[in-house]
Parts: structure tokens; C-alpha cells; sequence
């Protein structure tokens, strides 16, 4: 008599989870599925979305700490090639998808190494005994220490690499006592320009408004907008050299960039350069280290346009020229580029 053989679909998420937890006991089933003629269709779901990254439209899984994908999977929820960074000179602090390792940080001249660079885990550098660099410093340049405390102050806390010494007065004053003499100094500031703008404008106090405007707005004069352009003008561009792949001059100019550019401002670099809020959203999902996200936004800017003189202006734009010009005198070093001759 015939019959029907009716085929379920397998969910390898509960399959994996509840029968395949022995390899033997998920070999029974799917002998038992295959035994009556059912050629199941399998639906995957990984239970670690972190632990996987996408190439196109595939799930690959990620290469372990220490390693980079040297060849992505071409199959679901496997794993590609991996390679080891090079020990001292490149690595990768967690579970990757890159296909490079991120270069590894050299101290600058004023810094000192307290821990080196390995395989998984960057290189940790201060600044020397002596001088100091706020965190919330954006040229990352170390500053000395200044040597005493004022005559009416007392030392507080000594400098140490990310602060200065704290000086405190001898005797702690009440507040109306600081706040008197402010308040005076605001008073006598808004009416010497008061009186200044209305002696040179001479029609009274319907200039007040302006006034205020003029007083306590800075407005950005052309010196300060002509900044910020230098790095498009010709004589100070830059130009790849052409004796060097340029994949390999793109993964160690985005590692720089990864190097110098303070964090705190990185995000808000790359939506200047075109990035969309929700790629960066979605890079910060899929990877973990922050070194990591920052390579992986830039190299995703990179794909579509790669121009070193625009992600240089555009960290003048955002005020941080000494920056761009340490960035600038990196490239230059490493034979990366050369300015105009």
C-alpha cells in the first residue's frame, strides 16, 4: 500500500542545542531521518552572533586573538584561513574578522614603554617621569610638570603620567569670597565693552545686542578657516609613492590613523568623512576592541574612496591640525607618501 512520506524541516539550533550535544546521538537522527528517504532542509541559526562576521552574504567564523582571516570562509558558519600577527610588530586583542592585524603603537620620543606589544594585546606607553598628558587631551603630547605651587597654595597630589601637580590654597576660603571678586570681574568686563562699542558705534543702547554677540561669541577669523584648508592646498599634499601595493599602503595608513587620532573624537572623524551613523552602529556590534572598530570604519571608508589629503583636512576641520600633521610627518616617515615637489 503507498504511502507518504511527509519531510520536516531540521532547526540545527534546537537540534544542536538539545539532540546534537553527542556527536553520536545527532548521527542516530539523521540516520534515522535519512533512512526513510527525507533529505531534510537545514536551517542554521548560531547561538554566538559575535563570534561570526559577515562576507557578503555569508556567516564566517571569526579567527581567535592573535590571528587575522588571511582567507575568508566561502561556506556558512565555517571558518577561513587564519594567520598569526607577527609577534612585536602587529596583533588583534580579541576574536576577528579583519584581514589584517593592527599595527602595533611606538612610543614617541617623550613617552617611556611600561608593557610591549604581543600577539593579543597592544603596546601600553606613558609619558616620562616629569611631565604628563591630560586624558581629555586632544594633541596627545606630554607636558611638564609644573615645578611649584604658588606662594598661597600647598601641594595637593603629585604629577603623575596623566596629571599635572594639584595645587590647593593653604586655607580653603568661603565661597562668597570666590564668588565676589567673579562677579565683579564679569560686571567690569560687560561694561568696558559696553561702553566701548557704543563710543565707536555712537547710536546708544540699541547696540546692546551685537555687543553681547561681539563680546562673548568668538567669531572664527580667516587665519583660523585658512587652517583648516592647508592640508587640500597644493603644496602640501600627498602623494602615494608608487614602488608600494596599494592595499598595503591603505592597511598601514588606516592603522596610523587607528594610532594618533585621539578615541574620544574618532566616531565623530569618520561621520565627517561620509560614514552613516547606522554602519558605525552596526561595526561597533560586530566587534569588540576598540582599536578593531576604529580599523574597521576606516577601511569601509576606504572601499569607497580612499584619499589620504581628505582624512587629513577633515581632522583640521574638526580642530585637531596637530594631529593631522603628526599623521602627515608618520606617513612621510614610513615611505608611505611624499609631498609635491
Amino acid at each position: 500500500m503507498p504511502h507518504t512520506l511527509v519531510c520536516l524541516q531540521v532547526n540545527m539550533q534546537f537540534l544542536g542545542s538539545y539532540l546534537c550535544d553527542l556527536p553520536i546521538r545527532c548521527t542516530i537522527v539523521l540516520y534515522l531521518v535519512n533512512s526513510i528517504g527525507c533529505k531534510p532542509q537545514i536551517t542554521y541559526v548560531p547561538r554566538r552572533n559575535g563570534s561570526y562576521y559577515m562576507n557578503g552574504n555569508i556567516f564566517c567564523l571569526k579567527c581567535p586573538a592573535g590571528n587575522f582571516v588571511k582567507k575568508d570562509c566561502v561556506i556558512s558558519y565555517t571558518q577561513g584561513i587564519c594567520k598569526m600577527c607577527n609577534p612585536g610588530e602587529n596583533y588583534s586583542e580579541h576574536e576577528t574578522g579583519l584581514n589584517s592585524c593592527l599595527t602595533c603603537t611606538k612610543c614617541r620620543a617623550d613617552q617611556e614603554e611600561i608593557s610591549p606589544c604581543n600577539i593579543t594585546k597592544n603596546t601600553v606607553c606613558q609619558c616620562k617621569k616629569g611631565t604628563y598628558c591630560p586624558t581629555n587631551s586632544t594633541s596627545n603630547q606630554c607636558l611638564p610638570c609644573r615645578s611649584s605651587c604658588p606662594a598661597v597654595q600647598v601641594l595637593q597630589q603629585t604629577c603623575n603620567s596623566t596629571s599635572d601637580n594639584v595645587c590647593v590654597p593653604v586655607t580653603p576660603y568661603p565661597t562668597v569670597y570666590i564668588l565676589v571678586p567673579f562677579v565683579i570681574l564679569v560686571v567690569t568686563t560687560l561694561i568696558i565693552c559696553v561702553w566701548f562699542f557704543c563710543r565707536k558705534c555712537g547710536d546708544g543702547l540699541i547696540w546692546l545686542p551685537k555687543i553681547f554677540t561681539k563680546c562673548l561669541i568668538h567669531e572664527e577669523d580667516d587665519s583660523e578657516k585658512d587652517a583648516k584648508e592647508k592640508f587640500l592646498q597644493q603644496e602640501n599634499k600627498l602623494y602615494m609613492r608608487n614602488d608600494i601595493a596599494k592595499d598595503d599602503v591603505i592597511t598601514r595608513t588606516c592603522s596610523i590613523f587607528v594610532d594618533l587620532v585621539p578615541s574620544r573624537v574618532f566616531e565623530k572623524f569618520v561621520l565627517e568623512l561620509g560614514l552613516t551613523k547606522s554602519v558605525t552602529n552596526f561595526i561597533k556590534e560586530d566587534f569588540r576592541a576598540t582599536e578593531e572598530q576604529h580599523y574597521a570604519m576606516l577601511f569601509q571608508l576606504s572601499r569607497k574612496e580612499f584619499d589620504v589629503n581628505i582624512w587629513l583636512s577633515k581632522l583640521a576641520f574638526i580642530k585637531l591640525d596637530n594631529v593631522a600633521q603628526e599623521i602627515s610627518t608618520r606617513l612621510i616617515e614610513d615611505k608611505l607618501f611624499e609631498r609635491s615637489i
